[in-house]
């Protein structure tokens, strides 16, 4: 069975870790990812799956932005 929602924690848990000093582009990763985790939470809250499986690939991709971002 297909886990969803990983993307949408491991974003969620990057939204609640500052980065000292925060870089110019934090901000709009911010509201960003803000709006996706109020996506996920509409979606479940509807019993959206493919909504949901959406809004993990879109999470998915902004995680992989921040770390590369991060990392370099």
């Amino acid at each position: 069975m297909e886990k969803v929602g990983i993307n949408i924690e491991k974003m969620q848990e990057m939204i609640n870790t500052p980065l000292v000093p925060p870089p110019d582009w934090i901000r709009k990763w911010q509201t960003e990812a803000e709006h996706l985790l109020y996506l996920a939470h509409t979606a479940k809250e509807a019993g959206d799956l493919e909504r949901l499986k959406e809004v993990d690939g879109e999470a998915e991709r902004i995680v992989a932005s921040r770390k590369s971002k991060t990392e370099s």
